[in-house]
């Protein structure tokens, strides 16, 4: 009998919030460590998301907005919850607009 090895959904799921996030974003830090349930298994992902440039605030809060509504396409995940813990806006020393966004999301193992 032949076992599927699932692949950690960690990366694939960074590049989906980047590209969600647009031009000028960055993951200032990511990590992941093992959940499960007595029905489900996957992984929580906790990360701080950057976004800079003159449009970063407004970015930031539309993000947010559109985050516990996104559907994310990770083959052979769901992710079941994405969640914004906080949020930060400032300004560079050349007053370039700056966001972070602390986010948690769960992703399943879809059998």
């Amino acid at each position: 009998m032949m076992v599927a090895i699932r692949r950690n959904p960690h990366s694939r799921l960074l590049h989906a919030l980047l590209a969600m996030a647009g031009t000028d974003a960055s993951i200032a830090q990511a990590r992941s460590e093992p959940w499960a349930s007595i029905t489900f298994q996957g992984a929580r992902h906790l990360l701080s998301l950057r976004i800079c440039g003159t449009d970063a605030h407004h970015r930031a809060a539309d993000m947010a907005e559109a985050l516990p509504e996104a559907e994310f396409r990770i083959p052979g995940h769901i992710v079941a919850d994405v969640a914004v813990d906080g949020r930060s806006v400032g300004y560079e020393e050349d007053g370039t607009p700056w966001a972070i966004l602390e986010l948690s999301a769960l992703t399943i193992e879809d059998w």
